[in-house]
């Protein structure tokens, strides 16, 4: 793996290793898009009402 790389080649140098270059990076944001509702219309979300049946 490249983190086991640079960790042996900054032992073997004597400095330390940037924990950035080390630990793994959030994906970040999605690229932004447009939402079309044209024949798409919105829908009401809402819960279902619970029913105890005994």
């Amino acid at each position: 793996k490249l983190s086991e790389q640079l960790k042996r080649a900054a032992k073997e140098s004597g400095k330390p290793v940037p924990l950035s270059s080390i630990k793994r990076q959030p994906q970040g944001p999605r690229k932004q898009h447009l939402v079309r509702t044209r024949g798409n219309k919105p829908q009401i979300v809402e819960p279902i009402p619970y029913q105890f049946v005994a």
